[in-house]
């Protein structure tokens, strides 16, 4: 059994345990991300991707 495996059975095991400490009260779940659709990120993949398509079309029009 890997290291890794032992030690999230071992939380398991103690997560159960009464007289476990409760997590502070400023320790509060972090709510679902609100960003949208990364149409930036897609622009710039596109754009990244025509440029490299028109160097290749020049490249080989010059040297074929």
């Amino acid at each position: 059994m890997s290291l890794i495996n032992r030690m999230l059975q071992d939380l398991d095991a103690r997560a159960g345990q009464p007289g476990a400490a409760p997590l502070p009260s400023d320790v509060r779940p972090v709510g679902p991300s609100e960003r949208g659709w990364p149409w930036k990120r897609v622009a710039i993949g596109l754009a990244a991707s025509a440029a490299v398509a028109a160097a290749g079309v020049a490249a080989w029009r010059v040297l074929g």
